[in-house]
């Protein structure tokens, strides 16, 4: 992830030669919960099970209403089937964890001139580069990753429409929030960000249930014993069928994150509204009118 984070930050100097000479730059970090939806989370308003998010970026101001934003996230996400308000989801007893880290780069337009008003939403939109990998803990609390284990025996050439999913991929982050300006320096804002993805994985769950007998040989006991875990809560549960329904792969997974920022302006920016000075807006130096003489001699 290291060579990820250094080809995005690349990107970013790339788009921005100038930011460091920039009148409109700012600097700054935000906080707040992560989530995530899928199949074993419908539900994107619960806090129950929300997670932690924080990150860092930078936002340049090429034009008033403009800016473009570049930065990383770190977050955790996750859900289980113990929580599912529908009893044949709880009965599938299936959860997951993954800590994701996310690297964007999105184009902000405010509603209101930042240089005019303090006070200001916007919307946003852009791309993104993320990645993840989802574990859950066994019967004994061991913490084992899915991904190697192929749950649904994703790569094994008795299922070809099942291909090895990757863990990293790309999102189209876009969502809205509002910025306040508090002093010259400093700007705190709130923010909801939707991150649409292009994998049905993030859970680790998407298919049907691959034949027991197939996936014990393919991935070894480990992969049956966490592909179906409705055992775990009715002993004499029978392992499902490989026609058994165990995701919905029509549609893709989403993760969100729901943030306070805090940024610093690297360039002192003025804001003034209709002629008076808030100590926050563009200075402009006044030269003193003076008159020129003949010269003499």
């Amino acid at each position: 992830m290291i060579k990820v984070y250094l080809r995005y930050s690349i990107l970013v100097l790339f788009l921005f030669p100038n930011a460091l000479s920039s009148q409109e730059l700012f600097i700054g970090i935000s906080g707040g919960l992560s989530n995530y939806q899928g199949d074993l989370l419908n539900n994107i308003s619960t806090l129950s099970q929300s997670r932690a998010v924080g990150g860092m970026y930078a936002q340049l101001y090429p034009f008033p209403y403009l800016s473009i934003s570049g930065g990383f996230n770190f977050a955790k996400i996750g859900a289980a089937d113990k929580f599912n308000v529908q009893p044949d989801l709880r009965a599938r007893n299936l959860s997951f964890v993954s800590n994701l880290q996310e690297g964007y780069l999105t184009l902000q337009i405010d509603l209101f001139n930042y240089e005019r008003i303090k006070i200001t939403p916007y919307i946003f939109g852009g791309v993104a580069l993320f990645h993840y990998n989802p574990y859950t803990y066994d019967t004994g609390g061991e913490k084992v990753f899915l991904h190697s284990l192929t749950t649904e025996a994703q790569g094994s050439p008795d299922y070809p429409e099942h291909p090895p999913y990757k863990l990293t991929n790309y999102s189209l982050p876009f969502g809205g929030g509002i910025t306040y300006h508090v002093t010259q320096l400093i700007s705190v804002g709130a923010q909801l960000g939707f991150r649409k993805t292009f994998t049905d994985y993030l859970d680790d769950v998407s298919t049907t249930y691959p034949d027991q007998e197939t996936l014990l040989q393919y991935a070894g006991q480990k992969s049956v014993e966490l592909t179906f875990r409705g055992d775990e809560l009715n002993s004499s549960a029978p392992y499902p069928s490989s026609t058994g329904v165990r995701g919905d792969p029509n549609y893709k997974d989403w993760y969100y994150f729901t943030v306070i920022k805090l940024g610093v302006s690297l360039s002192g920016i003025h804001f003034k509204t209709g002629g008076k000075n808030f100590g926050y807006g563009n200075t402009q130096r006044k030269l003193s009118k003076k008159k020129i003489s003949c010269p003499k001699f």
